[in-house]
């Protein structure tokens, strides 16, 4: 079993890198695809973790449920290959099967223009929907305070339902800063300092009323992915401004605090829960499919929650729970139960898929993931390009019903047929 545990982490890790070279080339040719974005998000939060537990010689061991599932062999061998396996099919679509032409990037670019015009007044009152929300939330002083601060203070009634403005909020703001900078590149239009100062304004305020540093990502993230589609910036000066942004991010998660301390050992393995994604796919692995000790109560039970979580708990007792609060029970023990924490470990699409499918999950997880950009590859229109690629990155990162609200918006365009 040794020698097969290190083929499959050599497999694993000669993908990686081969992975890794043909991203930055395509990026340097500025040949730009869905692919390129979702790629780096399978390497740091799938791969790059595996190699810190050996350069730090540390491991994840902090939940015995979990570090049982982390060392056992059998998990760690289908892992390695299963991951190395799905980063070479995603680098082979990224550089043979490119999600879209050079004539959609410029194309989608001048639609995004004109749709910004066409939808000027919707769009800005998106972006300042997280400042409306919060005077309908039932207590707007809860947001005077930033979130690290206000430990102690009971969330208002809608504060959910303000987040998700949030959400909306960030990725119109991304979109519009994207627009106003193609009209400077174009010369359609002159500078729009004022303009820019309040949109960072509405920016920071979602940022803020958010509290969470996924808000801050997401941002960062759809801004991106709009400098992609539409080419404002080429492959090389892209790097440039992410490179600044690791930098900035890791600078704002050491101002935001949650799970540092003194401690490297212990910081280490609580930034291990909040960065990487791989203990959960093995978790679900090891328990759902090799010692039969299921996570879900029922087969599709958490695939139903996604579905149709927006039916009212009053009317449907029986409704299922989303996938991360029966995670989160195993993890600690009560396999199939769904008792309310008020926290959850975070989840991703294999691991989801891999409970409620069995092994049937490891094709579908990506197929989703392939359908979504392939749809996306035919688009002409920038917003549901955004839309198709915040969704896909965010699959790997989240569980649905955190963004359902996006997945909302993605499917009327996709029923209206904004995908051709």
């Amino acid at each position: 079993m040794d020698l097969v545990i290190s083929l499959s982490k050599l497999f694993l890790g000669i993908s990686f890198f081969y992975s890794v070279l043909s991203v930055f080339q395509l990026i340097r040719k500025n040949h730009l695809s869905g692919y390129l974005i979702v790629l780096p998000i399978i390497y740091l939060f799938y791969v790059i973790p595996l190699f810190t537990d050996w350069l730090f010689n540390l491991q994840f061991d902090s939940y015995w449920y979990i570090k049982q599932a982390l060392q056992d062999s059998s998990t760690q061998v289908i892992y390695n290959f299963y991951i190395g396996a799905f980063v070479l099919v995603f680098t082979f679509l990224a550089r043979y099967k490119r999600s879209f032409g050079e004539d959609n990037y410029f194309l989608s670019g001048f639609s995004l223009i004109r749709i910004y015009n066409k939808y000027k007044l919707i769009i800005w009152l998106i972006i300042v929907s997280p400042l409306l929300a919060v005077f309908i939330s039932g207590n707007p002083s809860y947001y005077l305070t930033y979130s690290i601060f206000k430990s102690d203070m009971e969330a208002p009634p809608l504060h959910i339902l303000v987040t998700k403005f949030c959400f909306l909020g960030v990725l119109f703001s991304a979109l519009v800063i994207s627009v106003l900078g193609l009209k400077e590149k174009e010369k359609l239009t002159g500078s729009n300092l004022p303009l820019r100062v309040l949109l960072y304004f509405f920016t920071f305020s979602a940022i803020w009323i958010h509290g969470k540093r996924s808000i801050v990502a997401i941002f960062f993230a759809a801004l991106f992915i709009m400098f992609f589609i539409t080419k404002l910036y080429n492959g090389k000066r892209i790097l440039k401004r992410l490179v600044l942004f690791v930098f900035f991010f890791i600078g704002f998660n050491s101002f935001y605090g949650k799970n540092i301390s003194n401690d490297f050992s212990e910081t280490y393995k609580r930034l291990r829960m909040d960065y990487s994604r791989d203990y959960s796919v093995k978790f679900s692995i090891y328990n759902d499919l090799i010692i039969e000790r299921n996570i879900l109560p029922n087969q599709f039970d958490s695939y139903i929650f996604n579905v149709l979580q927006f039916v009212p708990r009053s009317y449907w007792e029986e409704k299922p729970y989303p996938y991360a609060v029966y995670f989160t029970n195993a993890v600690f023990g009560d396999f199939g139960s769904y008792h309310l924490y008020g926290w959850g470990f975070t989840t991703n699409i294999i691991a989801e898929a891999i409970s409620n499918l069995g092994s049937f999950g490891f094709l579908i997880a990506p197929l989703i993931i392939i359908i979504i950009l392939h749809f996306e590859s035919k688009s002409r229109n920038a917003i549901f390009k955004l839309l198709s690629i915040v969704i896909a990155v965010l699959l790997f990162v989240l569980q649905p019903a955190s963004f359902a609200i996006i997945i909302v918006f993605y499917m009327i365009l996709f029923l209206k047929k904004q995908y051709r």
